[in-house]
């Protein structure tokens, strides 16, 4: 089990919530805290749609398709030296190749200057699950306290 989502509360069952689905959300906040070059490539492969679009907090424009999504963490690791992402609790809803997943959580961040935080978090994701590959989001909402 991921420590992303080891002690999520998962507010709906599994034909809302199915593990696939589970499983994305912890692949994609592991990826978003890891250091690794090649985190935004898999990002852009195994998270997010080819057309798939992801609204970070802080009225940033939004990062749009494949290649924009591939080269988002190129520069998220210039001030930081540590992310980690948890989950505490998951809504979700839908049925067919789609389903909808709101997140609450909490990131813990360390800067190189010394500096360290903890916000909250709400994400509100949209899931196809159309293809017959694993899910993959076609919308993340980021909302950062």
């Amino acid at each position: 089990m991921s420590y992303v989502t080891q002690n999520t509360a998962w507010l709906a069952d599994d034909s809302a919530l199915p593990q696939a689905v589970r499983q994305l959300v912890a692949r994609l906040f592991e990826l978003a805290d890891s250091p690794n070059p090649d985190s935004g490539p898999l990002l852009s492969t195994d998270v997010f749609a080819p057309d798939g679009v992801w609204h970070a907090p802080g009225g940033k424009p939004p990062i749009v398709g494949s290649e924009a999504i591939a080269r988002s963490r190129d520069r998220a690791w210039d001030t930081v030296t540590r992310r980690v992402h948890t989950v505490q609790k998951a809504f979700g809803t839908g049925s067919g190749d789609r389903r909808e997943v709101v997140l609450l959580g909490t990131l813990n961040q360390d800067a190189k200057d010394g500096n360290s935080i903890e916000v909250g978090y709400a994400a509100y994701i949209e899931v196809t699950t159309a293809s017959s590959e694993a899910p993959r989001i076609l919308t993340m909402r980021v909302y950062a306290a």
